[in-house]
């Protein structure tokens, strides 16, 4: 999975953002890259700059079962960020819960700021790797809504501490 390290204050259009990543990506490019499914546009300029072949695809963004998914990643030690993602590992720190909102709706929501990088994380290894039948996922089917982010959800803050403690 990859996700580009950006600085948050470099605004692009979205084909600019198209070329860079090819750019970036270039001369090995993976078989398939995938895009936040509301990203329709960068799914077409994407399209237009890759080689013939490499798979452009909507993301799973399924919010509670990718963050259980990439925690437990975490958890098990599968997953390592290089210390050259300063702007991931930033936004790993920093992701939360919206309370707020998370009252309101009535279901778990996370704070919508600086998340890009974590959000790329997400959606390339839950939907290139993740299990569809993970514990949320499952209640859902069911019409269990009672296994919630207090009960199932550790946070990446959480994870990422105890990952510091042997990764200094």
């Amino acid at each position: 999975a990859l996700s580009i390290d950006q600085n948050p204050s470099d605004v692009q259009t979205v084909s600019e953002v198209a070329k860079t990543i090819v750019e970036w990506l270039s001369p090995q490019f993976p078989a398939m890259i995938y895009v936040d499914p509301a990203a329709l546009v960068l799914k077409t300029e994407l399209r237009r700059h890759l080689p013939r072949g490499v798979q452009v695809l909507g993301a799973n963004n399924d919010v509670l079962n990718g963050i259980h998914y990439v925690c437990r990643l975490f958890s098990n030690r599968e997953i390592a960020i290089d210390r050259s993602c300063s702007q991931l590992i930033k936004e790993l720190y920093s992701y939360s819960w919206d309370e707020t909102k998370s009252v309101r709706s009535g279901r778990d929501e996370v704070k919508k700021s600086d998340d890009d990088g974590v959000d790329a994380l997400r959606y390339a290894l839950y939907s290139r790797f993740g299990n569809f039948d993970d514990p949320v996922s499952v209640a859902r089917k069911r019409g269990d809504e009672t296994i919630r982010r207090n009960s199932s959800l550790p946070s990446y803050k959480k994870i990422l501490g105890g990952y510091r403690e042997h990764h200094p």
